[in-house]
């Protein structure tokens, strides 16, 4: 299974809404969370994927991020998890986030 170009473009928009960039931190958008950093995390925990495939088959193409987020940890508890777990996990793994927050990884 994979995570098609549209759904990937979908969980960009998502990501930058769940982190946007401030106070000199890039948003998820701009560090490629939806192409090679969402291949880190899935080649990391592929059981994400079947939930986070259904998170983003149900996510609206505009509206407020948060609020749908939100609203699909009540609705599909499983699928919000695989979501937060993608978008934060391939953040922190980034190497500029870790440079920015002067985190050498482990």
């Amino acid at each position: 299974m994979t995570i098609p170009a549209p759904l990937r473009e979908l969980l960009a928009g998502l990501a930058d809404g769940l982190i946007p960039g401030a106070d000199g931190m890039p948003a998820p958008g701009e560090l490629g969370i939806a192409g090679a950093q969402l291949d880190l995390v899935l080649a990391s925990r592929p059981d994400l994927e079947p939930a986070l495939r259904r998170a983003l088959e149900q996510a609206p193409e505009a509206g407020d991020a948060l609020e749908w987020i939100e609203s699909l940890r009540i609705a599909d508890p499983d699928a919000y998890d695989a979501l937060v777990v993608a978008i934060v996990g391939g953040y922190y793994l980034h190497p500029e986030v870790q440079r920015r927050l002067g985190y050498p990884g482990q």
